[in-house]
């Protein structure tokens, strides 16, 4: 399924996995959260699981604002009051964004060297 290549020397990195939306940042950043296309994204791009680990902690891989999403305001009448929420849309296609994460995964190919 994924062509990744091994080496001699290993360190144990781990990620979160799931289904559906992300909304917040992991409370251990060495532990990303990510969703699972993401991920699949990164790991069927990634050269080395050293560079997907690399990558998913970077966090480069998220939604800009203003690229990928942009956020609004909207407002709902009731009999007692008039309430304000917030809004986000998202700009950029699926492909668009998928291109976006392997751009990104491209930055992380070169600069990653096994330890010693």
């Amino acid at each position: 399924m994924f062509a990744i290549q091994s080496d001699d020397s290993w360190e144990v990195c781990g990620a979160v996995i799931i289904e559906g939306f992300a909304g917040a940042r992991s409370a251990d950043d060495g532990i990303p959260v990510l969703v699972k296309y993401i991920a699949e994204v990164g790991l069927e791009g990634s050269d080395s699981l050293r560079q997907f680990a690399a990558w998913s902690k970077s966090l480069e891989w998220l939604p800009q604002e203003d690229v990928h999403f942009d956020r609004g305001h909207g407002q709902m009448q009731t009999s007692a009051e008039t309430i304000e929420y917030s809004t986000m849309g998202i700009i950029a296609t699926p492909d668009e964004y998928r291109q976006f994460l392997a751009g990104t995964l491209k930055g992380f190919a070169a600069q990653l060297e096994p330890p010693e």
